[in-house]
């Protein structure tokens, strides 16, 4: 058991924590925004589809460099852990070097993002 596990509760469910509002995403995304490193491509807090409550959140990224799309949200099995999905795609995607150092820059990026999220949740 590491850490962070340790500090959890076992018993937590979606059923009884509280998952973000689209007005608290907003207000922490605009502080990652300020204080954490420059979001490339676009993200954006949308209603999440089938939610119990009508203004639970779902964080969505537009790669910069990559037509991927990218969202993130509580896990439904543990709310204090943020996942983040990546849709399949149709198309192979080729990459030089370049775009991939690029694309790496992008994902940790999201990662720094969720993990923030994790921060903000707990």
């Amino acid at each position: 058991m590491n850490e962070t596990t340790a500090e959890r509760p076992a018993d937590r469910t979606m059923e009884n924590h509280d998952v973000p509002q689209d007005q608290q995403l907003e207000s922490w995304l605009d502080e990652f925004r300020r204080d954490g490193p420059t979001l490339v491509g676009r993200v954006r807090v949308i209603p999440q589809d089938g939610a119990e409550r009508a203004d639970a959140g779902l964080v969505v990224v537009d790669l910069a460099h990559a037509p991927t799309v990218t969202y993130l949200q509580p896990d439904a099995d543990n709310p204090d852990r943020w996942i983040v999905t990546m849709e399949s795609r149709e198309d192979i995607v080729t990459v030089d070097a370049e775009q991939l150092r690029a694309l790496a820059a992008d994902l940790d990026t999201v990662s720094r993002l969720c993990a923030f999220l994790e921060q903000k949740t707990v």
